[in-house]
Order: C-alpha cells, then structure tokens, then sequence
C-alpha cells in the first residue's frame, strides 16, 4: 500500500491517471496524513498518464496538500508521460526528482478513440482542447514560478544551456526583464509539449521540470 521510511511516507503510482487510481491515491495520502500524521509524502511515479479530469482531480487534491502544511515530494521512476508527467512537477518546488535513466514526456490534450463529429462539434472540440492546454501550460508556469526566477537570477537563461531532441533543437536564449523572460518560458514550454517527443531526466531539470536527479 505505501511504506513510511524516517517520517516520510512513500507511495507508489504505477498505472493509467484515471478517476479511480487518482482516488486511490487521494486515499492513501489522506489515511497517512490523518492516521500516521505525516507531514511529508514521495509520490513515485510511473504511468503512461491518462485522463485530464483526473489530472484536474490531483491539481485540485495538491491545493489541499498546501493548505494542509503536506510537503509532496515526486520522483519519476522510469517512464512518466502525459498527465503523470504533469504530476510529476506538481510536486513542491527543491523535492522534484528522476531516476538517471527516467524517460519523460510532457504534451497537449489528447483526443482518443474514434468519434463521428460535425463541423461544428469539430470547431467546438478544437477549442476546449486549445482551453485545456492554456491552463495546463499557465499552471504549469504558476507552479514553476520559483524555480524559474532562480534560474533568470542565476544567468537569465532558459533552458539553462543548449538543448538538442530527436527532432528539434532549443537554442539557449536570454532576457535581461523578468518579464521577457516569463514569455520566452512560456513559449519554450509550448513548443516542448508541441514537439510531444520523450526527454531525459537531465533535459527536465534544464526545462526547470524537475529539480534533482537521483
């Protein structure tokens, strides 16, 4: 179910992100929190992701952890994509972390299965998808909002050096104004969920993605 090693309890997420597995877990955090009282949890991940309302349902559960005074502390096991990719820097800023070898995907809302749509259902459909990944890079950029103006004071670049994928390179850039900068991040990050290819541990932690490799 969930082991607790020197205060800090250590629970694995290892399947599809779903309604259920999400509830699940919500669960598990919740008896270790107000049975055990800890104050701290490592959530180690490894699931080819899933639904974006269960995405929503960690978002909203990860507020509470917060208000709540939870430390959550992720680390990517071996391959985390999708929605569990997103978990994965949901966790608290300093306690982000990837196994060496850990392969890592971030990309945009998916559509799966087969539909029959209209015209205008496919406008329709377009638009909630182009909605849901607005809010998933600005939440993103939100939660990331330390650790990028670190690395702006650090050398005000971003990524922090030269990155070549597969099938795109990101040229180091710089700006001089926060602001600036905030933009050149946000597209930086549009442009690696566009590209929707499997990164390195080492490449999330110069994305500002994650914080440490272990």
């Amino acid at each position: 179910m969930f082991q607790i090693k020197e205060h800090i309890a250590i629970i694995r997420f290892m399947e599809p992100v779903t309604t259920e597995s999400v509830q699940i877990l919500i669960d598990k955090a919740n008896l270790v929190i107000d049975y055990y009282f800890l104050k701290h949890i490592r959530l180690e991940i490894d699931s080819p992701g899933g639904e974006v309302s269960a995405l929503g349902m960690f978002q909203e559960y990860r507020e509470t952890l917060k208000e709540r005074g939870v430390i959550l502390e992720t680390h990517a096991l071996c391959n985390v994509s999708s929605a569990a990719a997103i978990m994965l820097s949901l966790g608290d800023v300093g306690h982000r972390s990837a196994g060496k070898h850990a392969k890592i995907l971030y990309h945009f809302a998916r559509v799966n299965g087969s539909m029959q749509l209209t015209a205008n259902k496919s406008r329709q459909l377009s638009k909630d998808l182009d909605e849901t990944d607005q809010h998933l890079i600005e939440k993103l950029i939100e939660h990331n909002a330390d650790a990028v103006y670190q690395q702006f004071q650090h050398n005000q670049c971003f990524p922090k050096k030269t990155i070549s994928m597969r099938s795109k390179r990101f040229a180091k850039s710089s700006a001089s104004e926060w602001e600036k900068f905030q933009k050149s991040v946000k597209n930086r990050y549009r442009a690696l969920f566009a590209l929707d290819e499997p990164m390195s541990a080492e490449h999330a932690q110069d994305f500002c993605l994650i914080d440490h490799i272990a």
